[in-house]
């Protein structure tokens, strides 16, 4: 006959025996749910509305290819990303009052970023044209023959802020032209928006004697410069997916991205700027 003495311990041990593979089981539940999470979001524009937590989506968010969507703004999109085979997508949809399913619409991987030799007026001016992306600082080598940089020959850039047209110029260092955000979004001393610019322009000032000129180099030139800490937050998403990958395909991707969300970016500034960050 067995005792009770010993009959107390073997249930008890039963119980956490119990408690153990329930906690167990719950463990290996979430791991297989956060692995069937297929797409993690990098950026959203307008309001979406996720179907099964009923919140806005936004940055850092996965969610699973089944996941149904409320597109509450027109135009409102996001760019994802499979967390798998480290693809981006664009999430987007019509504003409307029912939940759709997700569509996903695979993003350009293949887009030309700003680059070669700024030779020419002409070169000049395809280059410094749209919205162009600028990650801290742009260091763009210009011919020094056609375009020399000196206290008498220099770009400025002009622009109207809240109705007063200012104009700056630009930094250089020998045959390099430099445009960078602290010295051309500054009014008085004062730091101001991107937004609250328009009607920017480009011009190469040149002063030969009593002969003085300022030629119009591009009418068309819009710099962007994005916010360094939610871009890093942004490309951090991004390049966790591309594990084994070289460094020039990451930086493809990352130039893919820069295009699809903020302007055409320079892929020596998207070079150097991913040196220093990551």
């Amino acid at each position: 006959m067995i005792s009770l003495e010993i009959i107390l311990p073997l249930r008890y041990n039963k119980k956490i025996m119990k408690k153990n593979l329930l906690l167990i089981l719950i463990v290996v539940l979430v791991a297989l749910s956060l692995r069937a999470q297929d797409f993690k979001v990098i950026h959203v524009n307008g309001n979406i509305v996720v179907e099964s937590t009923q919140k806005s989506l936004v940055r850092g968010n996965a969610f699973k290819a089944s996941e149904q969507f409320l597109y509450k703004s027109n135009n409102a999109k996001a760019v994802v990303v499979n967390t798998k085979i480290g693809k981006r997508y664009i999430l987007k949809g019509d504003a409307g009052s029912t939940y759709r399913k997700v569509n996903l619409i695979p993003s350009m991987n293949n887009i030309s970023s700003r680059g070669g030799a700024l030779n020419n007026r002409l070169d000049l001016k395809n280059h410094f044209q749209g919205e162009y992306v600028i990650l801290d600082a742009l260091k763009a080598k210009i011919n020094s023959q056609v375009f020399p940089m000196d206290d008498s020959h220099f770009f400025y850039i002009r622009y109207l802020y809240k109705g007063e047209q200012i104009s700056k110029k630009l930094n250089y260092n020998k045959d390099t032209l430099i445009i960078d955000k602290e010295s051309l979004l500054k009014v008085d001393g004062k730091p101001i928006l991107n937004e609250d610019i328009t009607d920017m322009e480009l011009f190469y000032y040149s002063k030969d004697g009593e002969n003085v000129t300022s030629s119009l180099i591009s009418s068309s030139f819009y710099p962007v410069f994005p916010d360094n800490n939610n871009l890093k937050e942004e490309v951090e998403i991004l390049i966790s997916t591309l594990k084994n990958k070289d460094k020039d395909y990451v930086i493809e991707q990352i130039a893919g991205y820069i295009s699809e969300v903020y302007g055409k970016p320079n892929k020596e500034n998207i070079k150097s700027w991913y040196e220093r960050n990551f």
